[in-house]
């Protein structure tokens, strides 16, 4: 009897903005890994993720402890990508509004009241 490997596709795709899919959801492989890397079992990530089966996030998990240095390099370039954004936001939009201001408004409402 000869034994035949099993063959699978891992459920990730590439998206067109270079994003890391699982499934065939639009959630991202990035949230499954930072969510296993907190202590979260994949029960407990389709609890957050109810769009992702069990298998999707076993394979995902799987993927990324084979292939751990290739994800954590992307995981750093996606943090480096959102924190650039953030910056530009806050340069486009900046906050207006201070804490004093907001507390100011608040008395007020209260003391009309």
């Amino acid at each position: 009897m000869t034994i035949q490997p099993i063959k699978e596709a891992i459920p990730i795709q590439l998206d067109e903005f270079g994003r890391y899919r699982v499934g065939k959801t639009n959630i991202l492989l990035d949230l499954v890994i930072i969510a296993y890397q907190q202590g979260n079992t994949p029960e407990t990530i389709i609890d957050s993720y109810p769009n992702l089966s069990l298998d999707d996030v076993y394979f995902a998990i799987g993927y990324y402890i084979r292939h751990r240095a290739k994800l954590d390099e992307y995981l750093i370039q996606q943090q480096t990508i959102a924190k650039a954004g953030e910056r530009e936001d806050k340069e486009r939009f900046p906050n207006q509004i201070s804490r004093e201001i907001l507390l100011k408004r608040l008395k007020n409402r209260q003391s009309n009241k």
